[in-house]
């Protein structure tokens, strides 16, 4: 069985500022958030 190795991504305070004002105030979804900022997952901007 092979493993897979996982990176997490850092990404900036201010990115990460600016996903959470997307999806408050933007009325975006965390896909469409994630999509504009080029967040590999979307699950990145829910949990991150």
């Amino acid at each position: 069985m092979c493993e897979r190795s996982r990176t997490n991504n850092r990404y900036p305070e201010e990115l990460k500022m600016q996903a959470v004002r997307l999806v408050t105030e933007g009325n975006m979804s965390y896909r469409e958030v994630a999509k504009q900022l080029g967040i590999r997952n979307k699950t990145q901007v829910k949990y991150g």
